[in-house]
């Protein structure tokens, strides 16, 4: 088990794969200023419903695992690695405050170290 601190930058829709199966990607930043991480979770089935109270712009903390597996292409043999980020938990810190994952706007006062 793992944990991520972050901000809840996406909450994605339910997608129904089949009767037995739901999915639903979140996605959560870093908050970093300049190059900020966005990382995707997924969570699955009832792991869903989990996000329902979550709202962009919220300090979180994700609990998840990682999955892997394998597969084969059944027309040529070749053999691909996919691996999942799949969260099963998820807590609120803070209210909502959206203006912590926007890019600053001109005039703000941010300053960029870079030359151009």
């Amino acid at each position: 088990m793992f944990k991520f601190k972050g901000i809840a930058y996406k909450v994605g829709n339910v997608e129904t794969i089949s009767d037995k199966f739901r999915k639903r990607e979140f996605i959560v930043t870093d908050g970093a200023d300049q190059y900020p991480q966005y990382i995707p979770f997924t969570f699955v089935n009832d792991k869903c419903d989990l996000l329902e109270s979550i709202a962009e712009g919220q300090e979180v903390e994700v609990s998840f695992s990682l999955k892997g597996r394998e597969w084969t292409n059944p027309k040529d043999g070749q053999v691909k690695y996919f691996s999942t980020i799949e969260g099963f938990a998820v807590t609120a810190s803070t209210p909502a405050f959206a203006a912590n994952v926007a890019p600053s706007a001109p005039g703000s006062g941010h300053t960029d170290d870079l030359p151009f």
